[in-house]
């Protein structure tokens, strides 16, 4: 028990390192404008992406909007009365919804969607076990509700798909879309991978 209260205390420790080298590089970086409003960490890529879809009534178009986080989501942790770890929560808070809230900024029009599926998409860059019912997806549906990309993350009007694929580096892909298109999206994603 003692390993894990000191490897935990270091890991936090490895965030505010990292919190501080990320506000140095903001102050070195030539590309200022990208880090206008932005929080500590680098912002997100954000794109609306239009798909084609063969149906019965001819060829549709539909959108996807995705979201591109450097890095692994980070787990969740168990809070307990002597240490609630309020400060890390609110740095990982910052990170993903003003990281959102900025980079959405950005665009001109942001979509919302009434009954969506959210999937995210883990890129791992290595095999170590790592259980995605562990990563603290909250933080990324926080982030897609507060900026009114989707009405609720309540069951009735969000889905939740989730898979991990390993990769050469490490992120996280978020897809919003309608519920009702989530088969096409998934064989669209399938044909991507072959």
């Amino acid at each position: 028990m003692r390993n894990f209260q000191k490897l935990r205390s270091a890991f936090y420790a490895l965030e505010d390192l990292k919190e501080f080298m990320m506000l140095e590089l903001v102050k070195v970086d030539d590309d200022q404008a990208k880090y206008k409003k932005a929080s500590v960490y680098p912002l997100p890529d954000v794109e609306e992406m239009k798909l084609p879809v063969s149906t019965e009534n001819g060829e549709q178009v539909f959108f996807v909007f995705r979201i591109l986080f450097d890095g692994v989501l980070p787990p969740y942790f168990e809070s307990t009365k002597e240490n609630a770890h309020d400060a890390y929560r609110k740095l990982l808070r910052k990170r993903y919804e003003t990281g959102t809230t900025s980079a959405l900024r950005l665009k001109r029009e942001v979509p919302h969607f009434e009954q969506a599926v959210v999937y995210i998409k883990h890129h791992f860059s290595d095999l170590g076990i790592r259980d995605l019912d562990n990563r603290n997806r909250k933080l990324l549906l926080d982030a897609l509700r507060n900026n009114q990309i989707i009405g609720d993350d309540n069951w009735q009007q969000c889905a939740i798909y989730e898979e991990g694929v390993l990769s050469k580096k490490s992120f996280v892909e978020v897809f919003v879309l309608e519920r009702d298109m989530l088969p096409h999206f998934l064989l669209k994603m399938q044909a991507n991978v072959h």
